[in-house]
């Protein structure tokens, strides 16, 4: 089933906070990306970039919204808005299922 709505709502509930990514948060996501185990676990490219980082925010995120394939948060401590990581809930019967990607240690 996809979703009716192809924008993304904001969600908290006082200890996490989930919002879209945009342009503000390209290298807070792409910094980590770097780590070799992230990108063996996750779908992130390797190697990955900054301009990875700017397609993934200006172009996979918005595309799987319009498409309703798929939804992408980023999870944010609710009181320090530090990012802990980026979750993509996956519409696509090639890939359905979730991808979260966490850097917190």
């Amino acid at each position: 089933m996809r979703p009716r709505c192809a924008e993304l709502i904001e969600l908290t509930d006082g200890v996490v906070h989930l919002r879209s990514p945009d342009a503000r948060d390209i290298e807070a996501i792409a910094a980590p990306c770097q780590d070799p185990a992230i990108q063996e676990f996750t779908t992130v490219p390797s190697p990955d970039g900054r301009a990875d980082g700017e397609a993934f925010v200006g172009q996979v995120v918005p595309a799987g919204g319009a498409s309703r394939t798929s939804l992408t948060w980023e999870v944010r401590d609710a009181s320090s808005d530090l990012l802990d990581g980026v979750i993509d809930l996956a519409f696509d019967p090639e890939r359905l299922g979730f991808d979260p990607l966490s850097w917190t240690g």
